[in-house]
């Protein structure tokens, strides 16, 4: 799986309060792939997966959150992240 930022447009408000942690590519299908981002809101440690789909211009945009997820540390959230099937 190749994880890039690179041609990946995340729209200037979402990232006001969010970090990019990874970006997933899928191997199967070229034009899907996933982002998460994180924050850290009242303590707990929040993860945010977004559907990115491929443009014509080759550039990534995500469509729709899938799921978010808060974790209460740091190390929580990665284990989770790690264990995902992509």
């Amino acid at each position: 799986m190749k994880s890039s930022f690179a041609g990946v447009v995340f729209p200037n408000d979402l990232l006001e309060g969010l970090s990019i942690l990874t970006v997933i590519r899928n191997p199967i299908d070229k034009n899907t792939g996933v982002a998460a981002l994180t924050c850290v809101n009242e303590g707990m440690h929040e993860l945010r997966l977004y559907h990115l789909r491929r443009r014509e211009d080759q550039n990534f945009f995500l469509t729709h959150e899938i799921e978010a997820f808060a974790f209460r540390s740091r190390k929580d959230l990665n284990q989770f992240l790690d264990r995902l099937p992509f």
